[in-house]
């Protein structure tokens, strides 16, 4: 009960005529304490109006209401509550995190340590790329030797083969010679 006076007299600082428009229910959500994700108010708006919300011009109180007690349920309505916690707008413990913003159970964090955690996290991650690059560098290294190892050996082989090939073209050169002054 206390609640429903609480939105009702929001209602009525921000009501003309006895209507709101719709798009001061952020600020009727904020000013009430309450913070819903867009997509929350979407969906009652699109419950609660059943898709018609285009054609209406503003909300009356019942309309507010209603849309308040879609998003948040009241536990002696005896229904579960929807609500899901997600990164942009935290439940911690049935409080929305975003009421906490401000208030005395939220302590500042001092930024000396937040820095120095921050700086150690790059510094560490600076050595680990670093020790990535060196290891990346002495495997390539390995590799240039071995090709080369494997080039020289191949170069060996194939100067030997040369080698071998001059050498048999010398002696039939030769026995070709010593025929042809025997013949001669």
């Amino acid at each position: 009960m206390e609640s429903r006076r609480r939105f009702e007299s929001v209602f009525d600082k921000k009501a003309f005529a006895g209507e709101m428009e719709f798009s001061e229910l952020d600020q009727f959500f904020r000013e009430s304490d309450l913070y819903p994700s867009q997509s929350e108010i979407e969906e009652a708006v699109d419950v609660v109006f059943q898709g018609q919300a285009s054609s209406k011009k503003g909300l009356r109180k019942s309309d507010l209401l209603e849309l308040v007690w879609y998003i948040y349920v009241p536990k002696a309505a005896g229904l579960p509550n929807m609500r899901q916690s997600t990164w942009l707008n935290p439940i911690i413990d049935g409080v929305e995190a975003r009421k906490l913003i401000g208030s005395e159970y939220v302590e500042k964090a001092p930024l000396e340590v937040c820095a120095k955690l921050v700086i150690d996290s790059k510094r560490e991650r600076r050595e680990k790329e670093k020790l990535e690059n060196l290891k990346r560098q002495d495997e390539d290294a390995a590799k240039l030797k071995r090709d080369l190892s494997a080039f020289q050996y191949e170069e060996e082989d194939e100067n030997e083969g040369i080698k071998g090939e001059l050498a048999r073209t010398r002696e039939r050169l030769s026995s070709t010679k010593s025929k042809e002054d025997s013949q001669n």
